[in-house]
């Protein structure tokens, strides 16, 4: 008797695995495309209002900024253009290490709210190590604070490098988390962790990113898809190289999980959010 009950719960389980990840990965995808451009506008935002300390000029658009050089020139000076394209890189790398600290803080909310925090801290981490390595191949953007320091192109190769070196190098631990802030148990077992970082990091990464490019299609820039492409480099390491199961300590992992009612309405609910941001952001920003 007992035998069949367990057989049932098995079939049960699996029978729902589909839907649950596919939930998995409505939930990641919509939280990859809001916390992405959440970033994107605030680090354009803040470089804005640096510059315009400086005395420098700039319009935020859909696509990022628009540079008015006819003003001021004397604004545009070594010292002021190494602060103007640095700080919003560093801010973000400071923001990645506080994301951090509040994940392993907060063991006791909801889920989607750990993995919010986990996307922006790989974002930060994105948008400092993925800058530089997306400004010295498209010779904008963070690239332009090393180009006023006067050091050698040589230097700026290795200086990417060291970029993409250390985006790989923090793979594993990036992954972690994201197997921590989990819903799904089947997360932690061994041979279902790369099944479901695909769910939940690759697909909403990938997708994501062709969704931000298809938004300003008419006006991105290199430099953008460069930063897009180098999340990829967070995943190099586990899927190639990493041929050990990710340990997740237990004090990392969520305390109390929040059920959910149906699948069905939270599926609805998360669409129509999504649907909603995007038809708003895209509307609002591309005309």
């Amino acid at each position: 008797m007992e035998r069949e009950i367990s057989k049932k719960k098995k079939l049960n389980a699996a029978s729902h695995e589909p839907m649950r990840f596919f939930i998995t990965f409505i939930e990641s995808f919509s939280i990859f495309i809001l916390t992405y451009l959440l970033l994107f506008y605030c680090t354009n935002y803040l470089t804005l209002v640096i510059a315009k300390f400086y005395g420098a000029e700039g319009e935020l658009h859909y696509y990022g900024i628009k540079w008015i050089t006819s003003g001021n020139s004397l604004a545009w000076n070594k010292g002021s253009v190494i602060t103007i394209f640095s700080s919003a890189p560093f801010v973000c790398l400071i923001l990645a290490g506080l994301m951090y600290q509040i994940f392993l803080r907060l063991n006791r909310v909801h889920y989607l709210f750990r993995l919010s925090v986990v996307w922006m801290f790989l974002h930060g981490f994105v948008y400092f190590f993925g800058a530089y390595i997306a400004g010295v191949i498209s010779r904008t953007g963070f690239w332009y604070a090393s180009a006023f320091i006067n050091i050698s192109f040589v230097f700026e190769i290795i200086m990417a490098i060291a970029c993409a070196a250390g985006s790989i190098m923090l793979s594993k631990p990036v992954i972690r988390l994201f197997l921590a802030s989990a819903y799904l148990s089947q997360s932690r077992k061994s041979e279902m962790q790369k099944k479901f970082v695909l769910i939940q990091i690759v697909f909403p990464w990938f997708l994501g990113s062709l969704f931000v490019i298809l938004i300003k299609l008419s006006r991105i820039e290199l430099h953008e898809i460069i930063l897009l492409s180098s999340y990829s480099l967070f995943l190099i390491f586990f899927f190639f190289f990493d041929k050990k199961p990710i340990l997740i300590p237990d004090w990392m992992l969520v305390k109390k999980y929040i059920k959910k009612k149906t699948h069905r309405i939270y599926l609805i609910r998360y669409i129509l959010f999504f649907i909603a941001v995007i038809v708003l952001v895209f509307f609002r920003l591309r005309f």
